[in-house]
């Protein structure tokens, strides 16, 4: 993990910090430090002490977590544009719950857990302004609470595609089918016979990490996702 150039101008653009004044974006930004990460480059681990929380500038980032028999359950895959590890800063023995590790070659941001307290306390609007961030946060957790318990595996199969594909018929998957496998909680295996069976069916045709969707409807309704 390398130190990248400053991140000026990169605070303005980060929501949780648009309310707040100009003096007070100078002070987190002499707080930021920027790193480059090589694929599989560790940011932090469980049980570290938390005094960043991060941003991410490019790549992805893996969130998990490890079982006591060496299993590794993905929590999250962070997306550029979003933070990381915020709500940790304000724990009282601030401790990371999770490992937090490059997918491919990543850009992210640091910046001092002590600042954006301090800075909170001056600021109810930007302190509002988090609590809907981490409002936000909660309500994708117990959606995906929902997904898992709820929803078969192909179900969750189809929304994560349909998600990706965000309206487009050409999917490619910036992750390795077991990484996917456990971020939709089902064996690499059973990953495996779902996309055949999708293929079977007509809907999709997968090559490597390339992923075609034949029809966005009929896969909708194959899995049983009601259309908005």
């Amino acid at each position: 993990m390398s130190r990248c150039t400053g991140p000026t101008g990169i605070v303005s653009s980060i929501h949780l910090f648009s309310g707040l004044k100009q003096d007070q974006r100078d002070q987190v930004l002499a707080t930021a430090k920027c790193y480059n990460l090589s694929a599989g480059d560790r940011i932090f681990s469980t049980g570290d002490t938390a005094q960043k929380f991060y941003w991410l500038c490019h790549g992805q980032i893996k969130l998990s977590r490890t079982s006591s028999d060496g299993v590794e359950k993905v929590i999250e895959l962070v997306q550029p544009g979003k933070t990381f590890a915020e709500a940790v800063m304000f724990m009282d023995e601030a401790t990371y719950p999770v490992n937090a590790e490059s997918v491919e070659a990543s850009k992210v941001i640091g910046f001092d857990g002590a600042t954006l307290k301090r800075l909170l306390g001056d600021s109810p609007e930007t302190c509002f302004r988090l609590l809907a961030t981490l409002s936000r946060r909660l309500h994708g957790h117990v959606d995906e609470i929902d997904r898992l318990t709820l929803s078969t595996a192909m179900t969750r199969l189809g929304a994560y595609l349909l998600q990706l594909a965000d309206g487009s018929s050409e999917i490619h998957l910036t992750v390795s089918k077991n990484l996917l496998a456990s971020r939709l909680s089902i064996k690499p295996e059973t990953l495996s016979r779902l996309f055949s069976k999708l293929h079977k069916e007509g809907l999709v045709t997968v090559h490597g990490q390339s992923i075609a969707i034949h029809d966005t409807d009929a896969l909708r309704n194959y899995v049983n996702i009601p259309q908005h």
